[in-house]
Order: structure tokens, then sequence, then C-alpha cells
């Protein structure tokens, strides 16, 4: 029988990137992590990554091109949600729990908290503009039917199941992953795209 690993963002990155972290056990576990992949993955037929960029850190960590092929992690809420009535403009993000590996700075490093905390004090006196958090524990079936729009600002992603969700319910979200560094700019970039979403959102309503 055949065998094969499915990489996802973080899966793949940690291979060849070493991330900022607030524990040393980041590091402990990380060389483990690196060492049990640099015997196992000689073992496996194939390589499924979520996103071609992914592709990079597979090849520079010595996984051979020909084993790696694209395989898209699908999305768990499929179907498309009914709108509900609601006011404001709602905009969801990803933000989740400390306790993963990496620690906190981890966490904000890599899904860009810091950008969307920027778009929080920037519209903390807006009284129509509620954001939404949610760190995978929540029902978002439940949520999408209220969401206007959703902010993804990772520096470092696959390719994220949320942003494939709101494909499916018509929700514009904002995605930036074009690399590790990504930084510039991008707060200008997100207060746009919400205010360009929240403008028509309010003219559609009127």
């Amino acid at each position: 029988m055949k065998k094969y690993v499915h990489w996802l963002g973080t899966d793949a990155l940690t291979l060849v990137v070493n991330p900022p972290t607030d524990t040393a056990l980041w590091w402990m576990k990380l060389i483990a992590y690196r060492w049990k992949w640099k015997i196992l993955h000689r073992f496996f037929d194939k390589h499924y990554i979520v996103h071609e960029r992914l592709r990079k850190h597979l090849l520079d960590f010595g996984i051979k091109n020909e084993k790696i092929e694209g395989l898209i992690d699908p999305p768990k809420y499929t179907k498309k949600y009914e709108k509900m009535p609601h006011k404001g403009f709602n905009i969801l993000y990803y933000h989740p729990s400390k306790a993963c590996l990496g620690g906190e700075t981890y966490i904000r490093w890599k899904y860009g908290i810091d950008f969307i905390e920027d778009a929080i004090r920037y519209f903390v006196n807006y009284k129509d503009v509620l954001f939404i958090r949610v760190d995978g524990n929540q029902d978002l079936s439940k949520i999408y039917p209220i969401t206007d729009f959703m902010l993804r600002p990772s520096r470092h992603d696959g390719l994220p199941r949320m942003n494939l969700e709101c494909e499916i319910n018509d929700i514009p979200y904002y995605y930036k992953e074009d690399g590790i560094n990504t930084s510039v700019g991008i707060t200008c970039q997100i207060l746009s795209e919400i205010n360009k979403w929240k403008n028509q959102d309010t003219a559609e309503t009127k």
C-alpha cells in the first residue's frame, strides 16, 4: 500500500525556517521534528501540499520534486448559508489559542495579528464596525451568515480553509501571503479593503 503525507502551511515551513517564539520548548521539539522527517520522508511515496508555495520548503529540505503534488485541504463548511440581517459591518478574523507549540509570539507573527490589531485600533470609534475573533473552536455555520468581511493577513500559510468557505458564501476577504517577511504597506492595504467593502455594504443596504 502506498504511503503519503499531507503538508499544511506550518508543517512545511518549520522544516527549513525558524519562526519567532517565546518558549524554549519550541526549539527542542522543532529539532526533534526535523530529525524525524529527515528519516521518514524517504519512506513516503507522495508528499501532498495544499499550495504550490509550500513546494520550495520541501525541496529545500531535500524531498524530491517528483514526489510532491498539490492537494487542496477541503473546506469543513461546504454549505452556502443564508445571510442573516444584522446591524453594522462584521469583520471575521482568526486568532488561535496560544496553547499551540510556538506560543503567542509565533501565532502573532504567523497570522499577522499585529496588522489585525492596527485595523481594530483604526476602527475603535466606529460603532458600526465589529471585529469577530475565532480560534478554531467555534461553529462557523452560525458566524458566516453575519460576516461581511474576513481578514487573514498571514505572513505564512498554506491555503486556509476559511478562504474557501468565504468564497462559497460570497464573503469578501483580505488574504496576504507573498512570503514570510511580507510586512510593508499591509496595514494600509487592509484599511483600504475594509473601507471599500464597508462602503459598498452601506450603499447596498440603503
